[in-house]
């Protein structure tokens, strides 16, 4: 399997991710917002339908699922200690586990779907499940109601981790509910990439009330040894990697604190009023979908989560020069997740052979999609996309 990283372009025209979400700033003579930690948990509550002291903001969407976790395991009395994730996954959500003091135990996929089906949860718990993350990703959405009832009956929470899944626009016809609406807790992620992207931040969604003061305990207890580890400067800035592999045997640095601070929530109460873009990004898609090569087709996907890229299936021989092709027109594009058990890292957390997350990795590609790209833009990617060529029989390419 070639895991070097998709070429990134020398001069980016269009990228994944909105740039100005990173340093969004209001706009001069905007009105100051007070109170906007209790404003956005209002906000936030009012989209969920739920009561605003149910709404914990975080610093990020790994900070939420930590908090969670740890709330979970200080109210577990019989010593569980293991928690479900998916192998197809951000290392951030198993890093979540391990800051919480528990163990992942990952999971393979569906056939033919990013996210896990009851069938793959069943198989990778046991006695010691304390929890299972569930994780909706590129516009697949983990069927929680039953998967929320299968656990139930066995004593093991469900987080519905909806950092891709939650677009801000509340209840919507989809007879699931909202995204972060079901199982114990739900996790929301304003990070980059996301739906809502205000370049950082995150929230715990509490739906068990009983675990409201064990949150609150979570939260002190992970936020002062964050704290202390920032203070110390043990998080170092990662180098650059040119392999997937390699940078998952470098995992990411923990967060400087649990808490949010105003700024963000402020930028997120921003963000969350700007729902029409999502809209706007199913037609970007009909545009690229059109200008695909004999070599790649659209991904199957659920038109009731919001778009975050355009998500293409290609042969895998063809995969990486596709992407070369596509850098040398300016246009960025990633192949997101490989397997976490690839990584010696995160390899002893399998417990098995996870076929179908190996089979998805080598042939994904994503392309530029969301609603704020330029009409520039979107003529650069559709031209880009009409422009390539087919390689010819693939070699593997020396690794650089």
């Amino acid at each position: 399997m070639d895991t070097r990283y998709n070429p990134h372009p020398r001069e980016l025209l269009v990228p994944l991710c909105q740039p100005p979400a990173l340093a969004l700033d209001l706009a001069p003579g905007a009105p100051e917002i007070r109170g906007p930690i209790a404003a956005l948990c209002g906000e936030l509550g009012r989209i969920l339908a739920r009561p605003p002291e149910s709404i914990v903001p975080t610093a990020c969407g790994r900070a939420a699922l930590a908090v969670g976790l740890r709330a979970l395991a200080l109210a577990d009395t019989d010593g569980r200690d293991e928690v479900v994730v998916p192998s197809f996954a951000c290392p951030q959500v198993i890093e979540a586990v391990l800051d919480a003091g528990l163990r992942p135990v990952l999971c393979d996929l569906a056939p033919d779907r990013p996210v896990p089906d009851l069938p793959a949860f069943a198989a990778a718990t046991g006695e010691r499940s304390l929890a299972i993350v569930a994780a909706s990703v590129l516009r697949a959405k983990i069927e929680l109601e039953a998967l929320d009832a299968w656990a139930r009956a066995r004593g093991i929470c469900v987080i519905d981790d909806a950092a891709q899944a939650f677009d801000g626009r509340g209840s919507t016809d989809d007879p699931r509910g909202p995204a972060a609406s079901r199982g114990s807790l739900g996790v929301l992620s304003f990070g980059r990439h996301k739906p809502i992207c205000a370049g950082a931040g995150g929230a715990l969604v509490i739906h068990d009330a009983s675990l409201a003061p064990l949150v609150e305990r979570a939260r002190a207890e992970l936020d002062a040894r964050w704290r202390q580890t920032s203070l110390a400067g043990d998080a170092r800035r990662r180098p650059w990697f040119t392999d997937v592999r390699e940078a998952l045997e470098h995992p990411p640095a923990a967060p400087a604190r649990a808490d949010m601070d105003p700024t963000t929530a402020t930028r997120v109460l921003a963000r969350l009023g700007e729902g029409h873009e999502l809209d706007a990004a199913r037609r970007v898609s009909a545009e690229l979908a059109d200008a695909l090569p004999a070599c790649a087709r659209p991904r199957p996907h659920d038109p009731a989560l919001p778009q975050l890229y355009f998500a293409v299936e290609v042969e895998p021989a063809h995969r990486h020069a596709l992407a070369t092709q596509l850098a040398a027109a300016g246009v960025e594009s990633s192949w997101l997740y490989l397997p976490l058990h690839h990584s010696s890292r995160y390899r002893p957390y399998a417990r098995g052979p996870v076929p179908e997350a190996d089979a998805l990795w080598p042939k994904l590609l994503l392309l530029p999609t969301r609603g704020w790209l330029t009409p520039s833009q979107r003529r650069r990617v559709v031209g880009a996309l009409a422009s390539l060529s087919i390689p010819g029989p693939a070699t593997r390419e020396a690794q650089p």
